[in-house]
């Protein structure tokens, strides 16, 4: 598969350079033009002061011009990484650099190119041609950088929504798998019918949550995030059905404040942390494992006694990173992982719809059905 196919923009050097060629064409073509006629006139006076050489450095200094301000505009961060220098990335710290670049350009051009007066030319009119000649070129610099930039913007977002397509459909998957597996499935009904017979409405519960599960895990791969509170009933579902198996072999804590609960987050996120504990650590009736989730408005801790199987659990060990990933993509910050002799914890940030996340949020559900083919 070629660049094309794969929709791979051309480097910037590549661009500029191009770019900057065209440019140089476009704006010698006037005067060429100019050139060919005066040199046509039977006048040996006039077209003597317009000479090839004349025209030739003149196409060579516009294209060096156009480079510059091409390179300038295709530039994104400080002109010196780790300095105070104007930082690229901002529009308008660009717009100044532009006009000192105008300005340092044209002096250039009055310093050591001034313009020869040839036929009907005088000198005002030469100068209003010059500065005509330098505006339009970096007026088309500038637009032809921004809308090079536009599109690696648009091409990384895209390459960006491809991968955590790519996390999504794993983590739905993996979970999926996890909860029809059929030892779930098997220790599942095993419950159902020991609780059927000493107590149906537990039983009956029990079917509810196990519903309750399923339907979220189905609903939940469609969209990037859900609310906090949705994904706090469903990992209380899953929850109480590890209750109803483990019995009092452990005991939740939660401490959530109503202003978390409007946040967003993630889908299977916090389901996704507590699985981990019940997987990796020792359940005992003796010595119940404490599992704490708080959650503060700007984030969300969940934090366990660290009582590790002796035998390693088989695992991808995907889980966290995989959500570690769509983190990065959502909001530029991933998850916090600590690890204490006795204590484990995992932060995540719980989000806020801003414009960026919605940007990605509606072009990750513009490809979805790329994904959701399971």
């Amino acid at each position: 598969m070629n660049n094309r196919e794969r929709g791979i923009l051309p480097g910037r050097t590549t661009v500029v350079f191009v770019a900057g060629f065209l440019i140089a064409l476009f704006l010698a073509l006037p005067r060429l033009a100019i050139l060919l006629y005066v040199r046509s006139l039977p006048w040996p006076g006039v077209a003597g002061k317009l000479s090839w050489m004349d025209f030739v450095w003149k196409c060579s200094f516009s294209f060096l011009a156009a480079l510059l301000f091409l390179w300038l505009n295709t530039a994104r961060g400080r002109l010196i990484p780790g300095s105070k220098l104007p930082d690229l990335s901002s529009f308008w710290q660009r717009m100044v650099l532009n006009i000192l670049l105008f300005v340092l350009v044209k002096l250039t051009v009055v310093t050591w190119m001034p313009e020869t007066p040839g036929f009907a030319f005088n000198e005002r009119f030469a100068g209003f041609m010059l500065n005509i000649s330098l505006v339009l070129e970096c007026c088309l610099c500038i637009l032809i950088a921004e809308g090079y930039m536009l599109l690696v913007k648009n091409q990384e977002m895209k390459m960006r929504n491809e991968a955590l397509h790519k996390i999504n459909a794993a983590i739905s998957y993996e979970s999926l798998k996890n909860q029809v597996n059929p030892h779930f499935l098997f220790n599942s009904l095993t419950t159902i019918s020991s609780m059927i017979d000493t107590d149906r409405a537990a039983a009956k519960q029990f079917l509810e949550n196990m519903g309750q599960v399923y339907r979220y895990v189905l609903q939940s791969s469609k969209t990037p995030l859900v609310s906090f509170r949705e994904e706090l009933a469903f990992s209380m579902a899953w929850v109480n059905m590890m209750r109803e198996r483990y019995h009092n072999r452990f005991r939740l804590e939660t401490s959530v404040d109503a202003v978390s609960l409007t946040k967003q987050l993630p889908p299977m996120s916090l389901q996704i942390l507590v699985e981990n504990i019940f997987k990796h650590n020792v359940l005992s009736s003796l010595d119940p494992l404490c599992i704490q989730i708080s959650a503060t408005g700007e984030s969300l801790t969940v934090v366990n006694d660290l009582m590790e199987k002796k035998v390693k659990v088989a695992s991808t060990g995907t889980g966290l990173y995989n959500l570690d990933q769509r983190y990065q993509y959502l909001c530029g910050e991933g998850i916090r992982i600590e690890k204490q002799r006795h204590r484990f914890s995992v932060k995540l940030p719980l989000l806020q719809e801003n414009h960026e996340t919605e940007i990605r949020i509606s072009a990750m559900k513009t490809g979805s059905h790329e994904y959701t083919d399971r």
